[in-house]
């Protein structure tokens, strides 16, 4: 993975975060965490009595684009075709109600992540523009002076 990636590291929040293959993966290319998002799906699917709620608040491994907790559809609601629509709204209301995630629902689910994605992706932009700009005009400089080499045939 280039330095100059973004990693969206996503895990199923009812394994156990320790072994997650993404964040194994993630860590060995970004160890400081400085380029990676962390998603947790399934939170509707973990086990009773227990949340991610020290994942999401990044007590566990903490990264600094930090995590964001999905519930998306399941395999029964895409044949019996619930919308995605519905599908946000229910996750909405799962992060609402849920005592574990009430507090952090504005800044958890498939639209906020959506959101913070693209935030992401334009400062990610903005930092790197200069760098390849850079490069784009010491390239072009010297595509010239290569072609200058060749002459004028005109």
């Amino acid at each position: 993975v280039r330095p100059n990636c973004i990693i969206l590291a996503v895990t199923a929040a009812n394994q156990d975060i320790a072994n997650s293959d993404g964040l194994q993966i993630a860590r060995e290319v970004d160890p400081d965490g400085q380029r990676t998002i962390g998603v947790l799906t399934k939170l509707d699917l973990m086990d009773n009595g227990t949340d991610a709620r020290d994942i999401l608040e990044g007590r566990v491994y903490p990264l600094l684009h930090g995590y964001v907790g999905v519930v998306n559809r399941s395999q029964r609601d895409i044949e019996t075709g619930k919308t995605m629509k519905s599908a946000l709204q229910a996750e909405k209301e799962f992060l609402l109600g849920h005592p574990s995630y009430s507090h952090l629902a504005l800044k958890q689910g498939t639209v906020f992540l959506s959101r913070r994605l693209n935030a992401i992706l334009e400062d990610h932009i903005r930092a790197c523009m200069p760098s390849i700009s850079a490069k784009v005009k010491t390239m072009l400089r010297e595509a010239v002076a290569e072609q200058q080499q060749y002459g004028d045939d005109d």
